[in-house]
């Protein structure tokens, strides 16, 4: 897993148009749509593994993260 304190960027070289993040029962903990997204800050998050899915048009990106 990424780790991260709550603020994570997203690396990548397509336009992002949403993100989630779940918690580990599952739970959508985070929600944004938009244009571009690269950035996504989590600062008052409950510590643990969290699931991250990003959307482009044609893509679709998983990744585990760990909030300490």
């Amino acid at each position: 897993p990424n780790t991260s304190t709550g603020i994570f960027n997203l690396d990548h070289d397509l336009e992002i148009e949403e993100v989630s993040v779940t918690n580990q029962y599952g739970q959508e903990v985070f929600h944004q749509i938009g244009r571009n997204i690269d950035q996504v800050q989590l600062p008052n998050f409950t510590k643990g593994i969290h699931f991250v899915k990003a959307i482009s048009s044609s893509q679709h990106y998983y990744s585990k993260l760990l909030i300490y």
